[in-house]
């Protein structure tokens, strides 16, 4: 089964299966970024459904937000580091956890 970050730096993924397909990182920060401004019906749960995580998912979700809420992380390192690894490739996997500070996926 993918990981959250699999899904967004599209590793690993069978497409047929919903929670495997992938995540543009673009769009899933600006979720992030939405959620942090305060935006009505914009939750934590609300952005997994949008996505189909799975409970896993939905728990690395649950720790990409502690790295940009309260663990220092911006967003525009968030979303950059995400565009290195998944759409340029310049970034390994490794390296993307490594410069967000994330230990699941």
């Amino acid at each position: 089964m993918a990981s959250l970050l699999d899904r967004l730096l599209g590793q690993n993924l069978t497409p047929s299966v919903l929670s495997e397909e992938r995540i543009d990182s673009h769009r899933f920060v600006a979720g992030l970024a939405e959620l942090k401004r305060g935006v009505a019906g914009v939750t934590l749960s609300a952005i997994a459904d949008v996505w189909n995580m799975t409970p896993a998912q939905e728990a690395q979700l649950n720790e990409y937000w502690a790295s940009m809420d309260t663990g220092g992380i911006t967003r525009d390192k968030f979303c950059d580091v995400l565009y290195l690894g998944s759409h340029e490739r310049i970034y390994p996997k490794s390296k993307v956890k490594e410069e967000l500070g994330i230990t699941t996926g």
